[in-house]
This record gives structure tokens, sequence and C-alpha cells, in this order.
């Protein structure tokens, strides 16, 4: 068994709170946001893919009778680089299941740039499962956090955002799932179903436990 767990999700919908009741499973490693750095990532690999597409590209280093206008390199084994480098990052030696959250994918970018990179990451891990948080409470949430700063413009971004998630998620139904931070607190019945999608465990005293301790922004139980 390996499963690639990644958990998208709105600023101040209970992401953290999610990641750790994920956790909860043996050998389950779904890590912090790094500052979309696996977005970026996924930026660069689809450079690449338009890069091999280009007429002046080629992968002989000893091609001199025409100029590599567009680098020389061998795709298939860049492809693999950059999966290893994601595997590195979150997989460590021991862990079956593994991921990381981020709340920055579909927040400055097209739907069409949100789609493309959810897709480059299922090319290179096809057993990938989306999972988008979102907050039903939305007047609570532009009350949180960075989201205070600018309630109208941050409206109009979560609302964008969430849009983004429900496209994708009613095209890739196989590799997503939609879970509101509602769903989790009162654990409905589409929060245990969850578990059914990811094909995990479901112990809810263990998750309770996880709802019962809240953690502040630098991890301290409040």
């Amino acid at each position: 068994m390996n499963k690639q767990i990644i958990l998208i999700c709105q600023g101040r919908s209970g992401s953290t709170t999610l990641m750790r009741i994920l956790n909860l499973n043996e050998g389950c490693n779904i890590c912090g946001e790094n500052w979309n750095m696996v977005g970026n990532i996924l930026d660069a690999y689809e450079s690449l893919k338009k890069t091999v597409k280009q007429p002046g590209f080629t992968s002989e280093y000893n091609n001199s009778s025409y100029p590599s206008w567009y680098n020389v390199f061998d795709f298939e084994e860049m492809r693999e680089s950059i999966r290893q480098l994601i595997i590195k990052m979150y997989k460590g030696n021991s862990h079956k299941i593994w991921g990381f959250k981020e709340i920055r994918f579909g927040l400055d970018a097209s739907y069409e740039e949100f789609e493309t990179q959810l897709d480059n990451f299922k090319d290179l891990f096809p057993d990938t499962k989306f999972l988008f948080l979102y907050r039903e409470d939305i007047e609570a949430q532009l009350l949180s956090g960075w989201w205070a700063e600018n309630s109208e413009e941050s409206r109009l971004v979560l609302e964008n955002q969430l849009e983004y998630f429900r496209c994708y998620n009613s095209v890739n139904p196989i590799h997503s799932y939609l879970l509101s931070m509602e769903d989790m607190i009162m654990l409905s019945e589409n929060f245990s179903c969850m578990f059914t999608f990811l094909d995990l465990g479901y112990d809810i005293d263990k998750i309770r436990s996880v709802l019962d301790n809240k953690l502040d922004y630098e991890g301290n139980k409040s």
C-alpha cells in the first residue's frame, strides 16, 4: 500500500485539525505547508512538458547539426527526479500514506492553472486523492486571521477558490472529495464517508480527542 493524500484547503478552515486526524492512522505522514513549494515544482514540471513539445528540443547532447534552443534533457529522467524530490520531502523511509496540506492552491491563479497543477500531481502520482476543505460559515472565516484585513476582497477570493474546488471535484470524483469544516466538527456522515473514500480507519474516540485539543498558530494547545 502506498497512498498520496493532498489536503487542498481554504485558510482558517481547520486544515491543521484535519491533518492531525488523518495522521492518527498508522504509517500516515501528512505534513504542513511549505510556502507552496510543491506548487512551484508542479509549475516547473509543466514547463518541462511544454519544452519537450517545442520544435527545437532535442534529448541528444551530441546533436551538433541543430542548436538546442530549449535546453537538452531526458524528459523521463527529469520526471522521475521530480517524483523523487517530492517523495523525499514527504514520504520518508517508513510511511506508506503520505502527503501535505496547502492553502495556496487556487488563490492567485485561473481555474485552468489550478486544474493543471493538480492534474500534473496526479500525472506524477496516479493514485493521489485530493481532499478539498472549505468553511461553510464564511462570515466567521472573514473575521479570522489575515482574511479580516480586507473582508470584501477576501470574500471574493474564498468564493472563487471554493468554486475551483467544486469544479475540479465534479470532473474528478474518483480522485477528489469535498469536505466542510462543519462536517468535521459535527462528525457528519460526509466526514465519516471521507474515510471510506480514503480507505483509512475511522476511530471516533481518537478523532474526538483531536477535536477537543485545538492548536494555535504556534502549535500550542489552547
